[in-house]
């Protein structure tokens, strides 16, 4: 027997849409160390672009919510202590809170990294 449901709607409040950006814009922001801006926030939420360029590294830390590393331009290696992960344009990964990573740009890159906090 199949049972079909029909999808029910999003429920949507007035607050749905905080703030859209255009991403063309943002690649704009010329790449280099400390080359970072936030570009959305909402509740526990922020999403920040930050532009590496070619040879760049971005040492050791770690962040205090997960987080997702969004490629949206260029190609990196991301390290997480022995595991190594190569980012394209158009990759994303997630990483758990406190998981000491570093960032390494092979060519002049950009990603959006989002972190959510707990509090």
């Amino acid at each position: 027997m199949v049972v079909r449901t029909e999808p029910r709607p999003l429920a949507v409040t007035e607050t749905t849409i905080v703030k859209s950006i255009q991403l063309p814009a943002l690649l704009s922001l010329p790449a280099g160390p400390g080359k970072a801006k936030q570009v959305l926030a909402a509740n526990r939420l922020k999403v920040i672009l930050i532009r590496l360029a070619g040879g760049e590294i971005l040492p050791d830390h770690q962040a205090p919510g997960s987080i997702t590393i969004h490629c949206v331009m260029g190609k990196l290696t991301l390290q997480t202590g022995d595991e190594s992960l190569t980012l394209e344009c158009g990759s994303i990964v997630c990483l758990e809170a406190e998981i000491v990573h570093r960032l390494e740009a092979f060519e002049d890159s950009a990603i959006l990294l989002t972190i959510a906090s707990s509090s």
